[in-house]
């Protein structure tokens, strides 16, 4: 059987919530036999907080420079199994991608609060562009308002196990 390789699809600049999540959802996918996940970072943001904590945790990832040109690149020569994409950036630009290259494509919609202009319109792009996913998840109901068809997956949080 071969592995199944997912991608993370994600634009951070610095290290919260969503970042967190993809950081945990990234390592237990990972412990899970025939699966290969990594983090893909649209931008190499220097200094970076989250790159930080991915190589001190040892988790794979991969920062992608040249925006969708870029992406179109790296999936050419990698072809990921399937797309998961985190953030409205990483969500249009992971969807229309995914779809062009046929990757099935899973977006998380994490953040609930209404940006200021003109984050308000990435946002509603966003949001209107969600029917290009395969499946699309909301990380409450607040959320899942506003992302129709999107099934409520609520975040997680990391159990210790000693």
């Amino acid at each position: 059987m071969s592995n199944t390789h997912i991608w993370q699809l994600i634009d951070a600049r610095n290290f919260g919530g969503i970042e967190k999540h993809v950081e945990i959802l990234t390592h237990g996918l990972n412990q899970i036999p025939n699966i290969s996940c990594q983090i893909i970072l649209l931008n190499g943001y220097f200094p970076h907080p989250f790159v930080e904590r991915l190589i001190a945790k040892h988790i794979p990832y991969k920062i992608i420079e040249g925006g969708s040109r870029g992406l179109m690149k790296e999936i050419s020569h990698t072809k990921p199994d399937l797309i998961h994409t985190h953030g409205y950036k990483a969500g249009i630009i992971g969807r229309v991608i995914g779809k062009f290259y046929g990757i099935p494509t899973f977006s998380t919609y994490h953040s609930g609060e209404r940006a200021r202009f003109p984050v308000s319109i990435y946002q509603l792009l966003d949001e209107k562009t969600a029917f290009l996913a395969r499946q699309s998840f909301a990380v409450s109901s607040k959320i899942q308002q506003f992302v129709p068809g999107s099934e409520v997956l609520e975040n997680f949080i990391e159990v210790s196990q000693k």
